[in-house]
């Protein structure tokens, strides 16, 4: 199975890689409420893989004009952050002023409320209650802002004829070298590598092969056993939180990516009948905004855990239920509002 650019634009794998994603997120935050941390650190490989999938379908096709690109990404951010974080904002400021400060407001505004996980020693970040998450925002609006660089950095190397085995030593090194040196100066790569890794595959094109599997297994038992070897003797350091420990979560997420793809080539009837069910179709469809709604239901300053004590199952349950609900109405009105956005900036160019 070759995947990539010049192949197809729509992969029915997308649709049950964006819902794993948005599971293993969930689970995530539902196993560390309840102090599950190792299990925590599995799902959390639900980041790097939404990171990993979204460099693979940003170079689908080819990238238009530069100024088109960032407008199109930024009203595709912005819109649905703004429409959650606003009445949340201000929800919390009736309730205690002292809630949200002007500097947090102003970081979230402007999406810059993760710059800590890009330099993690800065002092600029705004975790405001039941918003934390949305660092993710930040991430990833800079990893869309950076493609065009990537896209050019790409093609000059194709002018240079660069093959597979050059890219996988560049790669490896920046990787193993590299970013611990830059983690060290409080540079935080490791979410922008994995979403240039999925735009370099998705690229340059690859085939999903039982041995390209097996590569991968092998590759992520490797980084997961060395990550739990550490852990006995340097957790809780900064090289292990910020390198060890989001290395193995990328080599997870990167895992899952190419198991979907290779499941779907050897269950293609079944994967197909799958993909187009309503239910899968659905929540897949507002997994994003299930990723922005779901920490205040959660963790926020009236998350249902305040009202349910005692009964962990029976309050996950309702978080589901409002974090799908909210999702939903956020995905149509995010929908209406990116449409009209759109039409009106097509009009004035």
């Amino acid at each position: 199975m070759y995947i990539g650019r010049g192949q197809q634009l729509r992969y029915k794998e997308i649709t049950l890689l964006h819902l794993i994603g948005a599971v293993m997120i969930l689970l995530c935050h539902f196993t560390q409420k309840e102090h599950l941390y190792a299990l925590g650190e599995v799902f959390i490989s639900g980041v790097p893989l939404f990171l990993f999938v979204a460099g693979f379908l940003a170079a689908l096709k080819p990238l238009p004009k530069c100024s088109i690109w960032i407008k199109r990404k930024m009203i595709r951010i912005l819109i649905p952050l703004y429409l959650w974080i606003l009445p949340c904002m201000l929800m919390l400021w009736l309730d205690n002023h002292e809630s949200v400060t002007w500097t947090q407001f102003l970081l979230l505004i402007t999406n810059m409320q993760g710059l800590n996980y890009i330099y993690w020693k800065s002092e600029l970040h705004a975790a405001v209650l039941g918003l934390g998450q949305l660092w993710f925002t930040t991430e990833i609006l800079l990893c869309w802002l950076l493609t065009p660089f990537f896209e050019s950095l790409i093609a000059k190397c194709e002018e240079h004829e660069w093959n597979t085995s050059k890219w996988f030593l560049t790669m490896s090194g920046i990787i193993l070298f590299v970013q611990p040196l830059l983690v060290g100066c409080g540079v935080q790569t490791s979410y922008i590598i994995t979403y240039f890794l999925g735009y370099l595959i998705s690229r340059r094109g690859i085939h999903i092969t039982n041995r390209l599997l097996l590569q991968v297994t092998s590759g992520c038992l490797a980084i997961t056993v060395v990550r739990f070897i550490l852990m006995c003797s340097i957790d809780g350091s900064m090289y292990y939180d910020r390198y060890i420990a989001l290395l193995s979560a990328a080599a997870v997420g990167i895992w899952v990516f190419f198991f979907v793809f290779w499941f779907s080539y050897r269950f293609s009837t079944f994967t197909e009948k799958l993909t187009q069910t309503s239910v899968i179709t659905f929540f897949s469809s507002i997994s994003f905004e299930i990723y922005i709604t779901h920490f205040w239901f959660l963790n926020g300053k009236w998350s249902v855990a305040n009202y349910i004590t005692n009964q962990p199952v029976l309050s996950d349950a309702i978080v589901c239920a409002l974090t799908v609900l909210f999702s939903y109405l956020l995905h149509i009105v995010s929908k209406w509002g990116i449409e009209m956005v759109s039409s009106k900036t097509k009009e004035s160019t």
